[in-house]
Order: structure tokens, then sequence, then C-alpha cells
């Protein structure tokens, strides 16, 4: 179960505590996961971008200062956007749902009230 706490340490930005460890590694231990995981990250890395420029609804952009799955592109993203706002959260990871829940909250209930 190396691998499991390896992958979480890198979604996290930070080692995942006993309890975090273990609410997340189930899925895990099915068999397949290992392959099924590794077979995602290639497909998911060749997904073509769509016209940014084209979407026209706000956009809310999060980003982990310590997210190493995914390059950070949120300034980019936010300035290619017709209405885009990059936040990022020092310290975070790539699962900021998990690891910075409330303060994401706050932050996409503060972007939808201001439109």
């Amino acid at each position: 179960m190396a691998w499991v706490r390896a992958s979480l340490k890198t979604a996290y930005g930070r080692e995942p505590s006993a309890e975090e460890f273990e609410g997340n590694r189930a899925p895990f231990l099915r068999t397949g996961a290992e392959a099924a995981l590794l077979a995602w990250a290639t497909v998911a890395s060749e997904v073509e971008e769509p016209d940014l420029a084209a979407i026209e609804a706000p956009c809310l952009i999060l980003w982990g200062s310590k997210d190493r799955i995914v390059k950070n592109q949120g300034k980019r993203l936010a300035r290619d956007l017709k209405d885009g706002r990059y936040i990022v959260f020092p310290g975070g990871g790539h699962v900021l749902m998990e690891t910075e829940a409330e303060k994401l909250d706050r932050e996409v209930l503060a972007f939808l009230a201001g439109h």
C-alpha cells in the first residue's frame, strides 16, 4: 500500500493523516486499481483544451501551490477566459476540496454571490 500513500502525498501536497489514508485506501484495494489509475493518468494528459475565449460564463480557477499532479496554468487560463478569476491556495495540493474544504467553500460562495 506504499503506492497509495505516495499517491495521496502527491495529491495532498503533504503526508496524508492516518484517517485520510484509511478513508481513501479502500478503492485502491480492488483488483486492477493500480493499472486503472495509470491508464487514466495517461488518457487525462491527452485531452485537448477547449477554446477558452469562446466560454462566456464566469469561471473560478482554484489552484494549490503544491499541486504536483497538474502543472499550474491558472494565470494563463484566467487570462484566456473572457471572465476568469484565479486564486492560489498557498500550501494546497491537488485535491483542495479535501484538504482546504472550508477555504474553498468560502471562495466558491463569494464567487457565486458576485455573479
